[in-house]
């Protein structure tokens, strides 16, 4: 997000306003993958976010894809755009991937307001998870 404006779109394969099509999310994957060592910025964020998204690639799995020279910040921003959403109780396939991920690029991230925005997300999720082991 920026401001008040989203900066990012749903990826058109996972978008749950249309029908499932596997043959583009992975014609889209495989296009994002080889992209992804060139993006710099936002592209960066959200071809993450993109690749993130359809549960493909794992966290580590693009990590790995990054150069020396591109942002660890932007890559964490577009992996939290998708992790944030599942650490609740309405995501409970996916909230220990999402976890994951967040602690993962919890080490990465050295800009303040997203280190901390990250860090409210993981607690949430550990709040959330140790409320439904309780009960």
């Amino acid at each position: 997000m920026a401001g008040n404006k989203w900066t990012h779109r749903r990826f058109d394969g996972v978008n749950p306003h249309r029908k499932a099509l596997p043959a583009l999310v992975e014609k889209e994957r495989q296009t994002l993958l080889k992209a992804l060592p060139k993006l710099t910025g936002l592209t960066l964020s959200e071809s993450v976010y993109a690749l993130y998204e359809t549960g493909t690639s794992s966290t580590q799995e693009i990590l790995a894809l990054l150069n020396s020279t591109q942002s660890k910040d932007e890559f964490a921003l577009g992996v939290y755009w998708s992790a944030r959403r599942k650490v609740g109780p309405w995501n409970l396939d996916e909230a220990d991937k999402a976890l994951a991920a967040l602690r993962l690029i919890d080490s990465l991230v050295s800009q303040p307001v997203l280190k901390k925005r990250i860090v409210e997300a993981l607690d949430y999720g550990r709040k959330w998870r140790a409320e439904a082991q309780a009960r």
